[in-house]
């Protein structure tokens, strides 16, 4: 009888506690829990209705000198954003605002000229996923 009033208890104590955080709480929580396996190390920021219910930063922004991420921690983005800029241009170049054969330097004609003149768009299409640098960056 002791075990069952017991685990009743605890089954009453785990439900108001479960009921009783916001769910700012329940965020941090979870990301905690990520964070302590090794598997989240980031800032997140969560808005809910438009407003802002979660801004913080979990482990560092860089390991070998202790930098903890923060909510205003700045992150480079790196090779994530290719393929956002590859959709960009086919959009562009659907609807006839850009041509892939023209060069940068036809729409940027404040670009350097030496390597504008010979760039295209469609050059950045095919930028290889696994290039070290950039191959422009010898232009």
């Amino acid at each position: 009888m002791k075990f069952f009033s017991s685990l009743i208890f605890s089954i009453l104590l785990f439900i108001q506690f479960a009921y009783s955080q916001t769910n700012m709480d329940k965020i941090r929580t979870l990301m905690e829990a990520y964070h302590n396996l090794g598997q989240f190390n980031g800032t997140v920021l969560v808005a809910e209705q438009g407003k802002l219910i979660f801004k913080e930063g979990f482990g560092y922004a860089n390991m070998e000198w202790k930098v903890k991420n923060e909510p205003d921690t700045k992150f480079l983005l790196g090779s994530l954003s290719k393929q956002f800029t590859a959709m960009l241009i086919l959009q562009l170049a659907d609807r006839s605002l850009v041509s892939l054969n023209k060069t940068i330097s036809d729409y940027l004609p404040y670009y350097p000229q030496n390597s504008g003149k010979r760039l295209q768009f469609v050059n950045f299409l095919i930028i290889p996923r696994n290039s070290r640098h950039n191959e422009f960056s010898r232009f």
